[in-house]
């Protein structure tokens, strides 16, 4: 025993009470290493689980008339020249009871435009391409247009990322209403735009 500053310190029991401190401490540290590194998928940002849904079968599709000027809603797409404006025709939104977003997106570049017919299942991340046009003249439908998946990194369509994660998709990636779509595109702070 050891006499400090008038207080008896006696090193056993200092150390048996900082001996189980410790332990514990390196056990913690062990188990988190032994933990596996997460790495965040940069095609699931949102984190979910892709535990996506089986796809409910198709309804019929009927081509929707040109759009008007009138009725374009500008969205904005990160990363893409300035020259590229992307717009969805708010009287082509429609949500079927196959659970599929259809729209009509077009992309203008330096007045030049294309016009596509699209689909999008927000369950399963995939679009469909059903038709095309440019200019304002009418939809020709492409041959057999096939379920392809939103890629983030995808060249040339990255719009259908952000429609997918910021604009027509919600929590859980359950498809929006139309209304909602129109809500979301119109909000000064951009689509998809959240308090948190």
């Amino acid at each position: 025993m050891k006499r400090r500053g008038g207080r008896a310190v006696r090193r056993g029991a200092l150390r048996r009470a900082v001996q189980p401190l410790l332990a514990s401490l390196l056990a913690t540290a062990l188990a988190a290493c032994s933990q596996p590194v997460r790495y965040q998928d940069p095609d699931n940002p949102r984190g979910y689980e892709e535990k996506w849904s089986e796809p409910s079968e198709e309804g019929e599709v009927r081509l929707p008339d040109p759009p008007q000027d009138e009725d374009l809603m500008l969205f904005p797409v990160p990363g893409t020249p300035p020259s590229y404006r992307y717009y969805i025709d708010r009287r082509s939104l429609s949500l079927g009871p196959d659970e599929v977003v259809r729209y009509v997106v077009v992309i203008d570049t330096e007045g030049i435009r294309n016009v596509l017919f699209e689909g999008l299942r927000c369950g399963t991340r995939e679009y469909r391409s059903y038709a095309y046009a440019t200019g304002d003249r009418a939809f020709r439908p492409r041959a057999e247009p096939e379920w392809s998946p939103v890629a983030r990194n995808a060249a040339g369509s990255f719009y259908r990322w952000v429609l997918w994660d910021g604009v027509m998709c919600g929590e859980a990636s359950h498809p929006l209403e139309p209304r909602e779509i129109v809500q979301r595109l119109a909000d000064p702070r951009g689509p998809g735009w959240s308090p948190d």
